[in-house]
């Protein structure tokens, strides 16, 4: 039905998993369990090319982590489930902290690099970033990499809860009309 979420739907575009094959096909027997998203997906996803790869690895001070921060804020704001996500991000920051520069705003590498990276993750989503975050952390720290798993647990748990037909018929819209739509 329209107004029922398919668990792997839930957060579409920005948080849903993979369009589910079968689905398209028109026979996933899975339905409202389907791990899969069953709404439309109409771009693939955004990736970093090499340079921009490359760039954010090179970043030995954790400035990586900050520009990577800056743009899961940035994206949070935009989203229909904006409040769930700034409590990611703000619970995010903290667990991290130890590992970004002190004051990475005066330094003229860091801000070269910001506006590169920053202008190549624009086409991102919001999972996608978190992905990122959580390669780059898992490089500088393997520690903190269950910390991270159950901070997007919770915050999937977020989006679940206050997901309702309307919410998420305001997320489908986004994709429907072409604004955003990738996968992961």
């Amino acid at each position: 039905s329209e107004n029922q979420i398919h668990m792997g739907s839930i957060g579409h575009p920005e948080m849903c998993h993979k369009p589910c094959l079968f689905f398209q096909a028109g026979h996933c027997v899975h339905m409202l369990s389907c791990t899969f998203c069953h709404m439309p997906h109409s771009h693939r996803a955004s990736h970093l090319d090499k340079r921009n790869r490359e760039l954010l690895r090179n970043l030995q001070d954790g400035s990586g982590l900050q520009i990577l921060l800056d743009a899961l804020r940035s994206r949070a704001q935009h989203l229909p489930f904006r409040r769930a996500a700034m409590k990611f991000v703000d619970a995010l920051e903290p667990k991290c902290s130890h590992l970004m520069p002190r004051d990475g705003s005066g330094n003229i590498l860091y801000q070269k690099n910001h506006k590169k990276l920053a202008s190549a993750l624009k086409g991102h989503v919001f999972s996608a970033l978190i992905a990122l975050f959580t390669k780059i952390v898992s490089e500088i720290d393997p520690t903190l990499v269950t910390v991270l798993r159950e901070l997007r647990s919770q915050f999937e748990a977020d989006i679940l809860h206050m997901e309702d037909p309307t919410v998420h018929r305001q997320l489908a819209s986004l994709s429907y009309a072409g604004h955003v739509g990738y996968i992961l």
